[in-house]
C-alpha cells in the first residue's frame, strides 16, 4: 500500500485518484471478505461479483492471495474435509489483520474501497505482471549473451520477443523459466521468483522449446500421460485434458501411434499439446510454426488467439517477423544481448521511423527531368511512374504534386505501402 503502509505495492502500478494502487484496493476489498472466516478461493470470486458488482477474472484474484500469502497476510490450506474435490482455503493472520485495520483508517469501511475501485477506469489495472524480468545478465566465458535486460508481459498478453541469431532469445527464455540462472537480476512467473520459488513458477508455465522432441518410443497419449503425471494431475484430468489437445490439434486417431513415427508437423503439435496438459497461465512457445504447413501453421496461430481469450499469457519467439506482427500485442526486439526496442507493432513502425512505399503515376514520361525536391527521400523514375521510398510520405506526396502542378503533369494515380514490421526489424537489426 502507498501512504507508509506496507504491503504488496509495486512502483508503477495504476493508482486510482486517492493514489492507492488498484490491486491494492483489490487486496484490501479480499481481507475484509476474509477477516472473520475462513473462505474459498472461488467464494471470494463469487462475492466480490455477486455483491460487489467487481468481477475481477479469477487469475487475477488468485495472483494476489499468492502474493498476500507471500507478505504474510493471509494463510491456506487445501481442505479435503466433505467428499468432495480439494479445495484450497484461506485465513486472515494478524499482520493481515493489523494492515486491514491501518489501511482503512483512511478509506473507513470496506464499501468505500468497492466504490473507490469502481470509480476509476480499472480496465486492466487488476492485471498483475504474469512475466517480469528485472536487469537479466548473463555471461559465458568472456561473451555477455543477454545484458541488463528488463521487461514486463501482462497477464493474458502475447508477447514477441524477436532478434537475429545469437542475440539472446533462447538464453533469455532459458533465464524465465529457471532453466538457467542469471548471474545477475531475477524473473518473476505470476509473482513468484523463477530462482527462489521454482516449482511454484514451474507449475504455472507451459513451454515449447525450438529444438526438442517428445519421447520417441512413447505414443501421443502416453507422452501426455507421462506429462500430466509430471505435474501432479489425477488420472480423470489428464484423460480429459489429453483427449481435448488431442482433438483440437488433430492428433487423436493417431494418438497410439509413437512419436518416432510421427511427422515433423504432427511432432510440433504434440509439444503444443504437452506444454498445455496442466493448463498453464504462461505459455512460452519458441517457432512455433516452424517447418509446418500451411493449415497445421494457421491452426497453431488460432490456437495461440483462442488462448489468449481465456486469459493465458503467450510469450512467443519466431523468425516469422510477419506471425509476430498479427499476434502479438506488444514486441521486444533483441540485438547483442540488449533489448533495443519494445513497444505495440504500430508504436515500433512510428518509433523506429520505417520506410513507406510511394508509387505516383503521372501522364506523361519523367526521364530527363530533374527531381531534387525528394531528397533526401530514395527514389526511381520508371518511365511514368515515379517510385519514392521514405518516411514523411504526406510530405514527399506534396511536394509531388507542386512538382506536378510547375511541370504541366497530371496525376493518375497515387499509391502507398505502409511499412511492415519486417522493415521494422530489418532496420533495428542493421543499426538504421
Amino acid at each position: 500500500m502507498c501512504g507508509g503502509n506496507q504491503g504488496p505495492c509495486h512502483e508503477g502500478e495504476q493508482v486510482c485518484s486517492r493514489g492507492i494502487p488498484l490491486r491494492g484496493l483489490l487486496n484490501l476489498a479480499i481481507l475484509t471478505l476474509i477477516k472473520d472466516k475462513t473462505v474459498y478461493g472461488a467464494e471470494i470470486h463469487r462475492v466480490l461479483k455477486e455483491k460487489f458488482n467487481v468481477d475481477a477474472p479469477k487469475p487475477v484474484i488468485y495472483g494476489l492471495l499468492r502474493k498476500m500469502e507471500y507478505f504474510g497476510f493471509i494463510t491456506s490450506k487445501w481442505d479435503v474435509e466433505g467428499g468432495g474435490p480439494a479445495r484450497r482455503v484461506y485465513k486472515i493472520t494478524e499482520e493481515g489483520l493489523e494492515y486491514l485495520n491501518s489501511s482503512l483508517k483512511s478509506l473507513r469501511d470496506a464499501k468505500k474501497v468497492i466504490d473507490l475501485i469502481l470509480a476509476e477506469d480499472e480496465k486492466g489495472g487488476w492485471l498483475m505482471d504474469a512475466i517480469e524480468a528485472v536487469d537479466l545478465q548473463k555471461k559465458f566465458g568472456n561473451v555477455t549473451a543477454v545484458n541488463s535486460v528488463s521487461f514486463k508481459v501482462k497477464e493474458g498478453e502475447i508477447f514477441g520477443f524477436l532478434g537475429p541469431n545469437g542475440a539472446g532469445k533462447t538464453t533469455t527464455i532459458r533465464m524465465l523459466t529457471g532453466l538457467l540462472k542469471p548471474d545477475r537480476g531475477y524473473a518473476m512467473i505470476m509473482g513468484y521468483n523463477v530462482i527462489d520459488e521454482p516449482i511454484k513458477a514451474k507449475m504455472l508455465v507451459g513451454v515449447v522449446p525450438e529444438e526438442a522432441n517428445p519421447y520417441p518410443d512413447l505414443s501421443s497419449w502416453d507422452n501426455l500421460v507421462l506429462v500430466g503425471r509430471l505435474y501432479g494431475l489425477s488420472g480423470r484430468d489428464i484423460k480429459d485434458r489429453a483427449s481435448k489437445m488431442l482433438k483440437l490439434l488433430g492428433l487423436y486417431d493417431i494418438m497410439d501411434r509413437k512419436a518416432k513415427n510421427l511427422s515433423k508437423g504432427q511432432r510440433q503439435k504434440l509439444l503444443v499439446a504437452m506444454a498445455l496438459i496442466n493448463n498453464p497461465k504462461v505459455l512460452f512457445l519458441d517457432e512455433p510454426t516452424g517447418g509446418l504447413d500451411v493449415l497445421s501453421a494457421r491452426m497453431i496461430r488460432e490456437l495461440i488467439l483462442e488462448l489468449k481469450r481465456n486469459g493465458v499469457t503467450v510469450f512467443l519467439t519466431t523468425h516469422n517477423v510477419e506471425e509476430a506482427g498479427a499476434l502479438c500485442d506488444r514486441i521486444a526486439i533483441i540485438k547483442n544481448g540488449r533489448i533495443v526496442e519494445l513497444g505495440s507493432p504500430d508504436e515500433l513502425k512510428i518509433k523506429v521511423g520505417a520506410y513507406t512505399y510511394v508509387t505516383i503515376t503521372f501522364n506523361r514520361a519523367l526521364e530527363g527531368r530533374e527531381l531534387v525536391f525528394l531528397e533526401p527521400c530514395e527514389y526511381k523514375v520508371q518511365a511514368s511512374k515515379l517510385l519514392i521510398v521514405c518516411s514523411k510520405p504526406v510530405e514527399a506526396i506534396v511536394k509531388a504534386v507542386e512538382f506536378a502542378k510547375e511541370a504541366g503533369l497530371e496525376i493518375l494515380d497515387i499509391r502507398i505501402s505502409s511499412p511492415t514490421l519486417e522493415d521494422v526489424f530489418v532496420k533495428v537489426a542493421k543499426g538504421e
